[in-house]
């Protein structure tokens, strides 16, 4: 019980801190955890929370694959891995198993993590297995956010529908709400990037007529 009651402590301390984008702090209270307990896995994540708010994937990354070499990882840290190279532009194999992992681990009953996975699955062109996975995700949260959008957008440019695709990336975009620009990770920048390599829609066609 007192494990769990000095865990629940410290993240209700780690989401003010976070709030309030007070990194360092951040840092000192996860180094404070690791001097009791070394290999502390919510420690370690701390870290990596903190190198991806600073804009340090390639740090983020490091950390959240020793917690994956450890054997101590959760469904949270198999979800962070792939989440982190989808940002950094990859969706191989790997990055399948690390999504398809992260959603076996949480029973496919979180909705951050069927996510990733639709977003794997669309971004490799397997559209059958991404709709099925958002549809799922959806079914635990309701209405489609900024995060869904995107997926529907990549599914709408895997079916050859650049003008529908841009549609939904620009209708994630106006909800702002639901996006986090100082955060590296929000899907937001990754719906601006796919809307930057679609460019502007095509100008309808001008019909000739006879004089």
């Amino acid at each position: 019980a007192e494990t769990s009651s000095s865990e629940t402590l410290y993240r209700a301390q780690l989401a003010s801190l976070t709030d309030l984008r007070r990194w360092d702090d951040m840092r000192r209270i996860a180094d404070a955890r690791l001097a009791r307990t070394p290999d502390d896995v919510l420690a370690q994540d701390t870290f990596a929370e903190v190198a991806l708010r600073k804009g340090d994937l390639d740090e983020a990354e490091r950390i959240v694959q020793r917690i994956l070499d450890s054997g101590k990882a959760a469904a949270g840290q198999y979800n962070q891995a792939a989440w982190i190279a989808l940002v950094r532009g990859r969706s191989d194999e790997r990055v399948l198993e690390l999504a398809q992992r992260a959603a076996s681990l949480s029973e496919y009953q979180d909705f951050g993590i069927l996510h990733t996975l639709a977003t794997v699955y669309a971004e490799q062109g397997k559209t059958a297995e991404a709709y099925r996975i958002i549809l799922q995700a959806l079914e635990l949260k309701g209405e489609p956010d900024v995060n869904d959008l995107y997926v529907f957008g990549r599914l709408a440019e895997q079916y050859g529908l650049p003008d529908a695709a841009r549609r939904y990336y620009e209708k994630a975009g106006a909800q702002k709400g639901g996006s986090d620009d100082s955060n590296p990770m929000d899907t937001i920048h990754l719906i601006r990037k796919r809307l930057e390599a679609l460019g502007k829609p095509s100008e309808p066609k001008q019909v000739a007529t006879r004089r």
